[in-house]
């Protein structure tokens, strides 16, 4: 067994590994939620775009879904042999194939939508008041990521600066106000340190 050298210390945990660790814990959650559903959870994302955007060209397809053209062609084979998915003429120009599903592939993302409308309010039950907070720190995260991933990207703003992170349902707040409560909370971390 390999012991750990004497002058190395543990890693300690930052808002990347929690993500990480999040990503891990959310997909075997998602899998167990969709449990004889008729789509896994992967299947389903796909079918949600094509519900949402549909007709889409197979490049549409491929840029809303972040899969590259050649695993593309795979799964619209895979969707079209399940009787999921049509192709039709674009009326505007022939040479041209739009993407939807079939009433049993919308039949099937019906069903899966459900059960995760069924986990997403557990969810929110967990979660208590704090949804909306939740979901400004992940979008929160989520755009620090993107942006740390790309550091020869132009300087931006720090992304805090346009969240809103506590439940707040009031009129917006003026310049001055918003700046008097971000002086306020600098106050009690420096406080609280």
């Amino acid at each position: 067994m390999d012991t750990p050298a004497k002058n190395s210390r543990p890693m300690q945990s930052s808002v990347v590994i929690d993500a990480y660790r999040l990503h891990h814990a959310l997909d075997p959650a998602v899998r167990q939620a969709l449990a004889d559903a008729p789509l896994d959870p992967d299947d389903f994302d796909l079918y949600s775009l094509l519900h949402q955007h549909q007709p889409l060209t197979a490049g549409a397809f491929a840029d809303l879904s972040g899969i590259p053209p050649s695993t593309l062609s795979s799964v619209i084979r895979r969707f079209t042999a399940r009787g999921h998915l049509q192709r039709t003429v674009d009326p505007t120009d022939g040479r041209v194939a739009r993407l939807s599903l079939t009433e049993e592939g919308e039949a099937a993302h019906n069903l899966c939508a459900a059960r995760f409308r069924q986990f997403s309010e557990r969810v929110h039950t967990q979660l208590g008041g704090h949804v909306d907070a939740a979901r400004a720190a992940l979008t929160l995260v989520a755009t620090a990521l993107q942006a740390a991933a790309q550091p020869s990207a132009p300087h931006r703003p720090p992304v805090s600066e346009t969240l809103q992170l506590f439940p707040y349902e009031g009129a917006p707040l003026s310049e001055s106000q918003s700046a008097e409560v971000a002086a306020f909370l600098r106050y009690l971390r420096w406080r609280d340190s």
